[in-house]
């Protein structure tokens, strides 16, 4: 099965590919983390900075941007716990896939070791470090 690899957005919120940095310090303040949004036509990007890195943390970061941005279609992240859900528990999705059914977007896991498959926000990621 071939992965379906987005080349070029059909517009804007098409595709919003996500990326969650972190733990990052902040003298006297403590770690945080980093979610990280990026719109793949128009290149806008939104920064949710979070304590937690688990998935609660991160559907509330992504709805706080789709508030903002508005929702794409298409929603492409890697294999972080805080996107797919639960070790203990795998075969049942976590509460970030649940928002996106429950919103209508699709959800696209980049494949296991290839983060060039997230290169915008990746490269987004680089600039941000």
């Amino acid at each position: 099965m071939e992965y379906p690899y987005f080349r070029e957005p059909l517009g804007i919120n098409h595709i919003h590919q996500a990326d969650l940095l972190g733990p990052r310090y902040i003298k006297d303040d403590g770690r945080f983390y980093s979610l990280n949004i990026m719109d793949l036509s128009s290149h806008r990007v939104f920064l949710h900075p979070q304590r937690r890195k688990d998935d609660q943390a991160a559907a509330l970061g992504l709805i706080s941007c789709w508030k903002t941005m508005g929702m794409p279609d298409f929603l492409q992240v890697d294999n972080q716990l805080c996107f797919r859900g639960s070790n203990r528990h795998s075969r049942s999705f976590g509460i970030v896939l649940r928002v996106c059914l429950l919103l209508g977007i699709e959800v696209v896991f980049i494949p296991i070791g290839e983060p060039w498959r997230n290169g915008v926000v990746e490269s987004f990621n680089d600039t941000y470090n």
